[in-house]
Formats: C-alpha cells, structure tokens, sequence
C-alpha cells in the first residue's frame, strides 16, 4: 500500500526581485522545517501576455502594496 500525500501551492503575486524572492523562499524553508512541510521549491506562473484583462479565475482586484517588504511571519 502507498502513502498519503498532500500538497498545495502557495501563491504570492510580487515583482520579479531576486532579492526579494530569495527572501520569502528562506522564510518559506524555515516555516516548512518548523512545521515538518517538505518544501520543493517555487515556480513562476505563465500569464498570456494576449489574454483580456480579468481572466482570472479569482477576482482579487491588482492591488499592490507598496509598503510590502516581502517579510512573512
């Protein structure tokens, strides 16, 4: 018999900074290690640069936060 697995994406919408990124991923690792999570890495999603605005599935607004400096938890 196998076992269970769950999983998820956690989704976070910021400019493409390395700084910034690599900053949430150290903070994500260390979440996960806490939480006993194993952690494969992240992704980018593909946003079709010919797609009509408000195609997404959520309806969330574009919000940006301008004062967000990446920090999590």
């Amino acid at each position: 018999m196998g076992s269970m697995v769950m999983c998820c994406d956690v989704i976070s919408e910021v400019a493409l900074n390395a700084e910034l990124i690599d900053s949430q991923v150290e903070q994500l690792v260390a979440l996960a290690e806490k939480c006993g999570v194993n952690y494969d890495g992240w992704g980018t999603y593909y946003e079709d640069p010919n797609g009509e605005e408000g195609d997404d599935e959520e309806e969330d607004g574009d919000f940006i936060d301008e004062d967000d400096d990446g920090k999590r938890h």
